[in-house]
């Protein structure tokens, strides 16, 4: 005898199916059947619906199902869509069973449903449904999206599809209720409350008008008070602009239907469909027939429809949809007309820095702040617009030329220099834009978007914080910068970035006490490159952080070498971008680097340029700086007096290097800075280093000055690490050789 293992709990019926339901299943199985009317019609908010989360989701399908006790009915605008399906065949059978957004990808760990995805034979590898809950609690079926590709579905994702799912239970039960009062001919009175149908009759002969007990109730009046007249419902209760629609529309015996909002005798808005019909007799009018219906939230239903297919969620401006439908009709009513359309794309400065040090609460609060700033700044009859993350869109109809831009821009550009507050923190963002004008620049959309894209390129190519108009040199120059980032990515994966080192040299006594680590690609075709030459790959988010990384190990894995050579190489100097010193992430990043190599913290000097301590991120960078400082790691201030810095910035955070600018040192109108600089460093307690020292008389001026260490041409050139132990044996003896002037 066998015997047999219990099978494991499914979340679809057997196949004795109602014999085995539970009381719940039963009585919700009986709610679905109220709704069965449905299958096989088309119902307009319902495609809605389905067509707007089909696109909102760039879905390949998308339906409404009814879960019955062995079948699914699916309600789609789809034509070739099965009308019902073997509930054991589908996925909503589980959706049905809570109230949450149910996801689930063919690559899920998920025996449950091996049924259903054993019937998509490919087709379809992604599901999504939200149940369908009907007043009374239970899930009558699911609001589905399907997909032919794997894919994730997030938090926001989750939240607009069980608001859909909503809106779409909403339009069952209204459907519902409309066909059963229909159904009872008894009941029309009651009917017309519940549809919010209310009915009047205009006597031509006599001028009188009569109303239906429901016209009280949507108008919100007193019975006892008389009707009012087509003119007194239009002076007292339709918003002007609807108000010679009306009066077309009665003279025509309002033959349509149009949706119109009225404020009501309690003083609330509303919105009703109106129509009527006229009642000859022997060829004469003699009176009109008409009703009005309270469609307020089948109305705003649409508008929240549109919300969500339109609108951005967290800012409220128009979406990138909404956007590209705009673009196209103001770009063809230009045409039409002979005006000249504006468009402007902004990218906020930075802001990848704002999610990762200040959270994304923070990154939220300067998006809305800024989307506030940018309608203050643009005309009502322009179209601001938010395409994704920190990017926007703004579109200006009927313009003179490119000055007509750039004004509101500069604007937009000083509110924005306002601070921002979150909690405890204050902090400032700027912004990069980039601008092109139809048709001067291109007559066509999609390269006049193009153009402005290249100018937003360049605006950030130039130090952002600024506006570029398109010009048609750009475009070559655009095209030249991205063939070089493409090529510094291939350089990076064969490994062509070195390091060269150069001497940093104490005037007195005259000793090499340490080398600063430059960057060089070794490039296959041009030969041997400066950070000059590739120096917008230090401006790109993820190529600056590679080739960081690229410095930070090449430097440590060389000292490591040199320690165990015995090289008395003192300290070295790499230097750190803006970007990567504000990563909260830093301080950690250095320190496990360093225990990797063995080596100490205090061989180990980080270069950093003055702006990375203005702004929004200076509580995040004076931690990591106060984090490395502590664990002995020298911090220096490169080009000092060509950035930002004040004393205050000079005095909170632990500097104990100044670097002054090749450019004050080789030009002899600037000595008075340097003196300067020399003996603020001195008073802080800071070392001072003079770069670009390129001859004697330079080197004179210095120590006269005061100035503790330089670096430059007059001692050597950078050198690859293979060298250096031998140029520091040159030196120390004396060798004049080891100079290189």
């Amino acid at each position: 005898m066998t015997t047999r293992r219990a099978p494991k709990p499914s979340p679809f019926p057997p196949e004795d199916a109602m014999a085995s339901f539970s009381v719940e299943e039963v009585l919700r199985v009986e709610e679905v059947g109220r709704y069965r009317f449905l299958v096989g019609r088309r119902n307009e908010m319902l495609d809605d619906i389905c067509t707007l989360a089909k696109g909102l989701f760039a879905a390949h399908h998308a339906a409404v199902s009814l879960v019955g006790e062995r079948d699914l009915w699916l309600l789609t605008p789809e034509p070739d869509a099965p009308t019902s399906l073997p509930r054991s065949e589908t996925f909503c059978s589980r959706t049905i069973l809570g109230d949450d957004v149910v996801v689930s990808n063919r690559a899920d760990a998920d025996p449950a449903m091996a049924r259903f995805w054993a019937q998509c034979r490919d087709e379809i590898q992604f599901y999504a449904g939200a149940p369908l809950t009907m007043a009374e609690g239970s899930n009558v079926g699911a609001l589905c999206i399907l997909d032919r590709k794997r894919r994730t579905f997030g938090d926001g994702d989750r939240e607009h599809l069980h608001k859909l799912a909503v809106l779409a239970a909403n339009e069952l039960q209204r459907q519902r209720t409309l066909l059963e009062l229909r159904d009872q001919q008894a009941l029309v009175s009651q009917a017309a409350a519940l549809a919010r149908v209310g009915s009047w009759d205009l006597n031509f002969a006599t001028g009188t008008i009569a109303w239906s007990e429901e016209m009280y109730r949507i108008l919100r009046m007193d019975p006892a008070r008389p009707p009012l007249t087509p003119e007194e419902f239009a002076d007292r209760m339709v918003e002007p602009a609807d108000r010679e629609w009306l009066a077309n529309a009665m003279q025509n015996a309002v033959s349509e239907s149009r949706a119109i909002q009225i404020v009501v005798a309690d003083g609330t808005r509303r919105w009703i469909n109106l129509i009527g019909e006229v009642e000859h007799v022997d060829g004469v009018a003699v009176r009109m027939l008409g009703s009005i219906q309270d469609v307020t939230e089948l109305h705003e239903g649409r508008v929240q429809i549109e919300r969500l297919a339109y609108r951005d969620s967290l800012t409220g401006l128009p979406n990138r949809a909404l956007f590209t439908k705009q673009f196209q009709l103001e770009i063809e009513q230009a045409r039409i007309q002979g005006t000249k359309v504006g468009l402007i794309l902004l990218d906020l400065d930075h802001f990848k820095d704002v999610n990762d040090t200040l959270g994304h609460d923070a990154g939220d609060v300067l998006l809305q702040s800024v989307a506030e700033r940018m309608t203050r700044a643009y005309r009502r009859t322009d179209t601001v617009a938010r395409l994704g993350g920190d990017e926007f869109a703004i579109i200006l109809p009927d313009i003179r030329g490119a000055e007509d831009m750039t004004r509101p821009t500069e604007v937009l550009m000083a509110l924005l220099r306002h601070p921002v507050e979150h909690g405890d923190k204050v902090f400032t963002i700027s912004a990069s834009v980039g601008g092109a004008v139809y048709p001067s620049d291109d007559d066509n959309a999609a390269q006049l978007l193009k153009s402005a894209d290249i100018a937003l390129y360049e605006a950030k190519a130039a130090g952002r914080n600024r506006m570029v108009t398109y010009k048609p040199a750009m475009r070559a120059i655009v095209e030249q910068r991205m063939e070089m980032l493409r090529e510094v990515r291939l350089g990076l994966s064969r490994q062509e970035f070195v390091l060269y080192y150069q001497p940093v040299v104490n005037i007195a006594p005259e000793a090499v006490t340490g080398l600063e680590a430059l960057m060089r690609w070794n490039h296959p075709a041009r030969g041997l490159l400066p950070p000059d030459a590739f120096m917008a790959a230090f401006e790109h988010q993820d190529l600056a952080a590679a080739l960081c990384d690229v410095t930070l190990d090449g430097a440590l894995s060389q000292m490591r070498a040199w320690i165990e050579q015995d090289v008395p190489f003192g300290r070295v100097a790499i230097n750190v971008s803006a970007a990567q010193f504000r990563a909260p992430d830093l301080a950690d990043l250095v320190e496990r680097r360093l225990r990797h190599w063995g080596v100490p913290a205090n061989r180990l000097t980080i270069e950093v340029t003055e702006n990375v301590y203005m702004g929004w991120g200076s509580d995040v960078v004076g931690n990591t700086v106060r984090r490395l400082h502590d664990s002995g790691v020298l911090i220096a201030l490169d080009d000092f007096g060509t950035g930002y810095a004040s004393l205050a910035n000079l005095k909170q955070f632990p500097i104990d290097r100044l670097k002054i600018d090749k450019s004050f040192v080789q030009n002899i109108d600037d000595q008075a800075i340097v003196r300067a600089v020399i003996t603020l460093g001195a008073s802080l307690g800071m070392k001072v280093v003079a770069e670009g020292v390129e001859g004697l008389d330079q080197l004179a001026f210095l120590e006269r000055s005061g100035c503790d260490q330089v670096q430059g041409y007059h001692f050597a050139r950078p050198m690859p690490g293979a060298e250096v132990p031998a140029f520091l044996r040159r030196f120390a003896a004396g060798d004049e050789i080891a100079r290189s002037a």
